[in-house]
């Protein structure tokens, strides 16, 4: 039997879960958590425009210049 005292890897501090072998919440994203996943976006977004951009939206085939996060969910899920 496994247990969180005995776990190879502890369940972080900030899940809601920290014992049982079965279970898988979804949570919804704090404020720190968006503002981390935001600036993963920033780094990996890429201004590059494309030909086929025109061809699958001909009425507006500009490239967007970024994105902006406004939720996240996120699961904590036991190891069973």
């Amino acid at each position: 039997v496994r247990d969180q005292e005995h776990a190879e890897v502890p369940y972080p501090d900030y899940w809601t879960n920290h014992q049982g072998l079965e279970f898988s919440n979804i949570v919804d994203l704090n404020a720190a958590a968006r503002g981390e996943f935001q600036a993963v976006i920033d780094m990996t977004c890429v201004n590059k425009w494309t030909r086929d951009r025109s061809r699958h939206n001909p009425a507006r085939p500009q490239v967007p210049k970024g994105f902006k996060v406004v939720a996240g969910r996120g699961e904590e899920k036991g190891p069973a």
